[in-house]
């Protein structure tokens, strides 16, 4: 069992892990992003975020709309260039800061969400959970 990210033409598609694994992803991103995430929805509040609609997403049903695809682009093209000019600080990974292995994983489904943002706002068709 997992989340699988479809288009609903079909054309886009991709394994975004097991629940627990797509909860790890989110986490990440928020840590990434300068706050905690199960703080945040134990308050009830997000801070302002380009990301808020993929952060309060069901895990395991429904759909992003083209829009909310389309202001999830330019926000994740500049965190995952943040990510990676990030690794090349070695002193990140010797001192425990990022798992090499880890963070390739997690920067490839950055770029996985990316490619579907993409494809959602170009295409406007929805990306649907399932």
């Amino acid at each position: 069992m997992g989340l699988d990210i479809s288009c609903r033409c079909g054309n886009v598609g991709f394994r975004a892990g097991s629940y627990s694994g797509f909860h790890w992803w989110r986490d990440r991103l928020t840590r990434g992003l300068g706050f905690d995430l199960e703080k945040y929805w134990s308050q009830g509040c997000l801070p302002e975020t380009p990301f808020k609609p993929l952060l309060l997403h069901s895990d395991c049903d429904g759909f992003l709309t083209p829009k909310q695809c389309r202001q999830m682009i330019k926000p994740m093209e500049e965190f995952i260039t943040k990510r990676i000019e990030s690794l090349k600080n070695p002193w990140n990974i010797i001192l425990g800061v990022y798992s090499k292995e880890e963070e390739d994983y997690f920067i490839q489904k950055c770029r996985d969400w990316l490619l579907a943002f993409r494809h959602s706002s170009e295409e406007d068709c929805r990306l649907e959970f399932g």
